[in-house]
């Protein structure tokens, strides 16, 4: 596994990036094996500040897996990838800050899935049927012990 983050604050702008790949392989003598796979994912969130509690952020990501083998010849890998967009105007009544908490949020995302995503679901999962979903949601996250205190 490799995990990479990252937080770049100055006056109302803020940028976020993370990202990670790791990598499993069954403790089998066989090379190719479902249970192998490959993953990773990649996260950019600009944040601006219109006021000292007021902002909104847009995110982007890229995420990727690719399992061993699937299908009855145990030879053809699977890999599915995803693309997510989103914004997200919130509330941080602690003031800015990236990691100052409460955030009170609104989000709209918007997911796109290739057919190899798709594939990784159960035939009756909606999410197996749907190249492109919506998510509209409302968020209240607080930190124990964080900074509004």
């Amino acid at each position: 596994s490799v995990a990479l983050s990252g937080n770049w604050e100055t006056g109302p702008f803020a940028l976020m990036v993370a990202g990670y790949f790791r990598t499993f392989r069954a403790a089998t003598k066989e090379t190719l094996s479902y249970a192998n796979l490959d993953e990773g994912a990649f996260i950019v969130r600009p944040h601006f500040y219109f006021t000292e509690r007021a902002g909104i952020f847009v995110e982007g990501s890229y995420q990727a897996q690719q399992r061993g083998v699937l299908g009855a010849d145990g030879t053809t890998p699977l890999s599915g990838k995803l693309w997510r967009a989103g914004v997200v105007p919130f509330l941080s009544p602690a003031g800015r800050g990236s990691f100052k908490r409460p955030h009170l949020r609104a989000i709209f995302l918007l997911t796109s899935r290739d057919a190899g995503a798709r594939a990784m679901y159960a035939q009756d999962d909606v999410f197996a049927r749907r190249s492109t979903e919506q998510f509209i949601g409302l968020e209240a996250e607080w930190w124990f012990n964080s900074s509004y205190r």
